[in-house]
């Protein structure tokens, strides 16, 4: 682990005359690159394909295994780590969510209990033949090579929305407001606590934020600002060491006892045994 106890955060950086919002690189058959060795997280997207090789890829606490032909789904400030075999090679794609067409991130699998797509032959080459064309584009940067990435992109999107049925669906369905509040509390749990400082966010009244997120999921608001802390706790348990009293500072408990409690009710562990059992 590295010594300063946090998880690396990898922060867009733009390349000079690039897209804005978007990268595509190549990588693989050589020695893997460190960073990608060990547990970090982005605020922005990336999708990954594997084409070929053998790879494990942790996000968030679960392991996936690949055998090359399929796509990973990171989302922004998903904990993860990949360990490959060193003639594995594959091709990432980091975006922006500004983009990309809300209504496509809405369909594809971040932050879903099995952020993986895995389509059959022909579909993952047709999927192929996209990714290389928007290789091409972004290296080349000739004339309109933003716009052509913009279009290439979404239809690579569309193509992956296809495969979306092999996936388990989830119950429910989904509005603008429920969509825009699983975001913030994605980046914000931790510093927001209350429904009401979301609904103040969301410019719409607590009841109202209650009302739709109950009817869309089945769940209250609170449920998943909860549920959210919970894996931002597991997180720091499983990738650092930062001190269980701080850990639970950090959550808004005063008192480590209380954290402990409240961890131990959620998961049957205590944070300690967790973290003992966990590998740490």
């Amino acid at each position: 682990m590295s010594a300063d106890n946090s998880i690396p955060l990898h922060r867009w950086k733009s390349k000079p005359n690039s897209a804005v919002g978007f990268k595509i690189e190549r990588w693989g058959g050589k020695r893997q690159d460190l960073e990608t060795l060990h547990p970090h997280r982005h605020e922005y997207y990336e999708i990954m394909c594997f084409l070929s090789g053998t790879f494990v890829h942790d996000i968030d606490f679960k392991s996936h295994e690949s055998q090359g032909a399929d796509f990973h789904f990171v989302g922004a400030h998903n904990v993860h780590m990949m360990v490959r075999e060193q003639s594995a090679t594959g091709i990432s794609i980091m975006f922006t969510p500004e983009f990309v067409p809300a209504e496509l991130m809405d369909n594809l699998p971040f932050n879903k209990a099995v952020p993986i797509l895995k389509p059959d032959v022909n579909n993952f080459q047709d999927a192929e033949r996209l990714l290389e064309m928007m290789l091409n584009e972004y290296q080349q940067q000739e004339d309109h090579y933003t716009d052509l990435l913009h279009y290439l992109f979404a239809a690579f999107l569309y193509k992956l929305v296809r495969f979306k049925e092999v996936l388990p669906e989830e119950s429910g369905t989904s509005s603008t407001i429920v969509t825009s509040f699983k975001k913030l509390v994605t980046l914000h749990a931790l510093q927001w606590k209350t429904v009401d400082r979301y609904a103040e966010e969301l410019n719409i009244s607590p009841k109202h934020l209650i009302s739709q997120v109950k009817a869309h999921t089945g769940c209250t608001p609170l449920h998943f600002i909860h549920d959210q802390q919970l894996t931002e706790a597991k997180r720091m348990l499983y990738f650092t060491d930062t001190a269980i009293k701080e850990i639970g500072f950090n959550l808004g408990f005063n008192d480590s006892t209380n954290f402990t409690k409240w961890f131990k009710n959620k998961t049957g562990y205590t944070p300690q045994k967790y973290r003992i059992d966990s590998g740490k």
